[in-house]
């Protein structure tokens, strides 16, 4: 092993192992302290309208996501052993950290069809689905700054057209290119849509005033707007990457950065802004 080689090995081992700690130990805590926080300090019997589910079930599910969280830990840390007593070049070992990077994030998947169920329970439960007009204006501008939009557009455009160069002139008919700019629009159309539903879908939360409402809409349409320019951003550097014919490797470190910055920015996502309005006014 050459010193260039030996030098990528110890990248991707590191970021493989950052990755396993960061995403199914420190996340994992974190997200699960502050649901017993939740439970704790807002507790059933008295915030009865912030929950769907009775605390054993919420409780317990706790406990399932603590497993699988831990299951997925130590099916990376088996597979980091091996590949490292197998061997194995350093671009396996980055395709193999990004196949774990989907492994440990199962559990926060089903966390958040855990969440997306109990908001579909309470919105049942309390089925007034008409949004009235309490909020002064509903511009896309009066809940992120226009820099952010222009910024998000202009990463788009970017990508696409970085895609378009790469495909018609540096290396005609590199499907790579035309897969990832399809992947990219398909984000944009779901962001889109995303954004669209939050604005003028159904209000699915009753108990919430409007300036919550207004301070929650604000922090989800930041964050995917910014989520979005980021993964321009990215698809911009794998072709970029692609395009200079440099290592796989930085695009595997980049992509599991990538996914670590998504699970830290949405950590909070299912918390309500202020739990005290669901109290049980009987």
């Amino acid at each position: 092993m050459n010193q260039f080689t030996e030098a990528h090995a110890i990248l991707v081992s590191f970021a493989f192992l950052f990755q396993l700690f960061f995403i199914s130990i420190f996340m994992s805590r974190a997200w699960r302290k502050s649901r017993q926080v939740l439970l704790n300090k807002y507790p059933q019997k008295v915030f009865a309208n912030l929950y769907a589910q009775d605390e054993e079930v919420e409780q317990k599910r706790l406990r399932v996501r603590q497993l699988f969280d831990y299951l997925a830990f130590t099916i990376g840390l088996v597979t980091f052993m091996a590949v490292q007593f197998a061997g194995t070049s350093p671009n396996s070992i980055a395709d193999w950290m990004l196949l774990i990077a989907l492994v440990q994030l199962s559990p926060m998947f089903i966390s958040a069809y855990w969440c997306n169920q109990n908001s579909q329970i309470l919105s049942k439960r309390y089925p007034k689905t008409i949004r009235t007009a309490q909020l002064e204006s509903n511009k896309l501008s009066d809940f992120i700054s226009k820099s952010k939009i222009m910024a998000s557009v202009a990463a788009y455009i970017i990508s696409l057209g970085f895609a378009a160069y790469t495909f018609l002139v540096a290396r005609p008919h590199e499907l790579k290119a035309v897969y990832l700019i399809a992947l990219s629009t398909t984000v944009v159309i779901y962001v889109c849509f995303l954004v669209w539903k939050l604005m003028y879908g159904q209000k699915k939360d009753h108990f919430i005033d409007q300036q919550e409402r207004a301070i929650k809409i604000s922090d989800t349409l930041n964050y995917l707007i910014v989520s979005l320019t980021a993964y321009s951003g990215f698809v911009t550097a794998v072709l970029t990457f692609n395009l200079f014919q440099l290592s796989d490797i930085y695009i595997g470190v980049l992509a599991s950065i990538f996914a670590q910055a998504i699970l830290f920015k949405t950590r909070n996502q299912y918390y309500p802004i202020n739990p005290s309005v669901y109290k049980d006014a009987r």
